[in-house]
């Protein structure tokens, strides 16, 4: 979850080939083995976006498919964000990034446009620690400048 110096969210779009549709999250990505997960999250967060945070909070960590799969994600917040690079993706990855306030956020989990349940489990946790509040809504979701 991460949220930048004036207090929007920072989201991603891209799209997902399973569901066949533009998918709006937050950023995220594979921990590299032996890389300790905030550390992961950092690098994650400047490739993905150009923005970075001195302020991070480790909301808590949870198993993706305990019946099929041995790894786990791990949350994290990152606060008073600021843009300090381009983006540096992979060949494979198309980002467009978001921003928008945490309420509308929360509407768009609540209506089911964001898709991806581990990113709708972290805004969740998030929010229900007092990470964010649902009240000024007022971004329209313009691009990143």
């Amino acid at each position: 979850v991460c949220l930048t110096e004036d207090g929007k969210m920072l989201m991603v779009e891209q799209y997902r080939y399973a569901v066949d549709r533009v998918s709006l999250e937050m950023p995220a990505g594979v921990i590299d083995d032996g890389e300790d997960p905030l550390v992961a999250a950092k690098r994650e967060l400047l490739e993905e976006t150009g923005y970075e945070a001195d302020d991070w909070m480790f909301l808590g960590r949870c198993a993706q498919d305990p019946s099929r799969q041995t790894n786990f994600a791990y949350f994290y917040v990152a606060r008073n964000a600021r843009k300090v690079a381009e983006q540096t993706l992979d060949e494979s990855e198309q980002l467009t990034i978001r921003l928008y306030s945490p309420g509308d956020v929360l509407e768009m989990v609540t209506r089911g446009e964001v898709l991806h349940g581990l990113h709708v489990a972290g805004l969740l946790w998030a929010w229900r620690q007092g990470v964010f509040r649902p009240a000024g809504r007022s971004s329209s979701g313009d691009s990143a400048k």
